[in-house]
């Protein structure tokens, strides 16, 4: 499904919009603070919003994504959202492809995101996964739960999404 959604920029775009439409309307969501956090390739469906400047979404946080990311279309000039990505360094899927991050980086610099790309160097795919070991030796892939990385990572999301809502004037 994650591939079919991104190879049709536009369902993908449809369906998170129908998604933020329905949040909005909660009673418990304040429309006035939205941020989206996603995980692997939903981290790059997050991204993939931020790149293409969605407007009502405040931030984006993406854990170990792939960095599969295309220019928006139609073309913006400045995304709105901040974007905050914990990048697994140690993620084959992205780093033995050279120059994915960098690419990455140049794309969302061509439309002025505040992007902060924080490296976890003893990370793979799926560290903030518990269980993702035993995932990844039943299928021979590079999935693997990192406790103190993910606990790392869950700080850095509260203080992102604390500091993008907090109050006007305060430290």
């Amino acid at each position: 499904l994650d591939g079919l959604l991104k190879a049709d920029q536009r369902e993908m775009n449809a369906r998170v919009l129908a998604h933020l439409k329905f949040l909005a309307a909660h009673s418990g969501v304040d429309p006035e603070k939205v941020a989206a956090i996603g995980y692997g390739a939903g981290g790059d469906v997050c991204l993939q919003m931020a790149r293409n400047g969605m407007r009502g979404l405040d931030g984006v946080v993406a854990f170990h994504p792939f960095f599969r990311i295309r220019p928006s279309n139609p073309p913006i000039r400045k995304a709105s959202a901040r974007v905050l990505v914990c990048d697994a360094r140690e993620d084959p899927y992205v780093h033995l492809s050279k120059g994915k991050v960098e690419a990455f980086e140049n794309e969302m610099a061509s439309v002025k995101t505040d992007l902060k790309i924080v490296p976890f160097p003893d990370a793979m795919q799926s560290f903030t996964v518990p269980g993702a070991d035993r995932i990844g030796e039943k299928f021979r892939i590079p999935h693997v739960y990192n406790a103190k990385a993910d606990t790392r990572a869950w700080g850095l999301l509260k203080a992102f999404l604390g500091d993008l809502w907090k109050p006007p004037g305060s430290p």
